[in-house]
């Protein structure tokens, strides 16, 4: 991982894929906030199967999509307040290997690494005199992000800052771009002082509460965490095969997994698509029927479906279609690989 003490005022996008992974224990949130999980993935346009995923990988729109949803579900003032509470209890990854920093600059820096793996969000920091201006950076038009997230967004940056230091801390500034859209008592509600107008979103610390060191500082927890991070990080740096099985194995159950459509999910061409799968030796039809083949293990030992079910949830014309294919992947009927992982079970 990148040395998080390391300054840089140098603005680009994340270098790593354009996917991010939540966080496990994901919808945990949702029920926190008091938003039904399956209606914000359907309002956010996603495919239903994601619910039942551990750490779903979604594009940087995805998951705009489904903040969206879940902003319009609940009143602003509660989604920040559940939100913040519920993070709170159930601090993730990235808040724990923040407050685990020596100190608030490096806390920071920190932040800003480990949130690359789960959301397309990073934080930029200026020294201009005795203080340091932090911009964080979403990626998209400011417009694109909602006025609860702009708040949340700030107010768990300044969270941060007072678990690990023991007490609040009072920026000189926060700032956005669209501030006058924001009523102002919510977001003093939330931030504990005034949100004004400003080229972006910022916050003007004085280098010397930057500087301040943390209480809640821990070198052996901060190593183990590191190490969780760069592997996940590792994991976003994806192949097109593995994308597109990644799809695969969502589409399937909807019927709508042609490679025009998974194409149009990763943002390219199916012709570009198809170059690019070629470069890496396989084909389009090589991948759907090793996703079918993984998808069918795991739903006939999951006690759950009959093999004329499962038939139907990966697209087989007629049951035995299907039989014939599990034949050739196993060496075992579907009933016979159904039994047999169930007695072992």
């Amino acid at each position: 991982m990148t040395n998080p003490a390391a300054s840089s005022n140098v603005r680009n996008p994340p270098q790593t894929a354009n996917r991010f992974i939540l966080d496990a224990g994901w919808q945990g949130m949702f029920a926190a906030v008091g938003a039904p999980l399956d209606a914000c993935i359907e309002r956010a346009d996603l495919t239903p199967s994601i619910a039942h995923e551990e750490r779903p990988s979604l594009t940087t729109e995805e998951l705009l999509r489904l903040v969206d949803a879940l902003e319009s579900l609940v009143e602003p003032d509660a989604f920040v307040a559940n939100v913040r509470s519920y993070l709170r209890t159930a601090p993730p990854p990235a808040v724990l290997a923040s407050i685990a920093s020596p100190d608030l600059r490096s806390a920071l820096h920190r932040y800003s690494e480990c949130k690359k793996t789960c959301t397309p969000m990073a934080l930029f920091f200026q020294r201009e005199g005795e203080h340091t201006v932090v911009t964080i950076d979403w990626f998209v038009e400011p417009e694109r992000v909602g006025q609860a997230l702009v708040v949340l967004t700030l107010a768990r940056i300044l969270d941060v800052a007072e678990w690990g230091v023991g007490e609040r801390i009072n920026p000189l500034r926060l700032e956005c771009a669209n501030a006058n859209e924001i009523p102002r008592a919510f977001a003093e509600a939330h931030l504990g002082m005034p949100l004004e107008k400003g080229p972006a979103m910022r916050i003007v610390f004085l280098d010397r509460d930057l500087d301040r060191p943390f209480k809640t500082s821990n070198p052996e927890v901060l190593e183990v965490l590191d190490r969780h991070f760069a592997q996940t990080l590792a994991e976003r740096t994806s192949s097109w095969s593995q994308e597109v099985q990644l799809w695969l194995g969502r589409l399937l159950p909807a019927r709508d997994y042609g490679i025009e459509t998974i194409a149009r999910r990763l943002g390219t061409s199916s012709r570009t698509l198809q170059r690019e799968l070629m470069t890496e030796g396989v084909r389009f039809t090589d991948l759907l029927d090793t996703t079918r083949a993984s998808l069918a293990r795991h739903y006939l030992a999951c006690d759950r479906f009959s093999p004329k079910e499962v038939a139907f949830l990966l697209d087989y014309s007629e049951p035995a279609a299907f039989h014939r294919a599990f034949k050739r992947w196993t060496g075992e009927t579907p009933n016979e690989y159904s039994t047999r992982t169930r007695t072992a079970q």
